[in-house]
């Protein structure tokens, strides 16, 4: 179980699924916002409170899964 991600995720330009679903995660690294070809993230199962801002940059996302996480407002430009 995932606890933190490197920053390094962010250099994975060209992926478009990110599943990390059932960990223990609590932040996600700005460097996310960098995998501009991402179409599915998978945050299920987490301990995220909050969804970043950056989140909303990121225009090709197709599917957020945020279910079963302590978050309780969304940004305001995502949707």
């Amino acid at each position: 179980e995932l606890q933190c991600l490197p920053e390094q995720v962010g250099d994975m330009a060209g992926l478009r699924v990110l599943q990390l679903s059932s960990n223990q995660l609590c932040t996600l690294p700005v460097a996310l916002a960098g995998l501009t070809a991402l179409r599915e993230l998978w945050l299920d199962g987490n301990r995220l409170t909050a969804v970043p801002n950056w989140m909303a940059e990121l225009k090709g996302l197709e599917i957020v899964s945020l279910a079963r996480n302590d978050i309780a407002t969304l940004p305001d430009d995502l949707g």
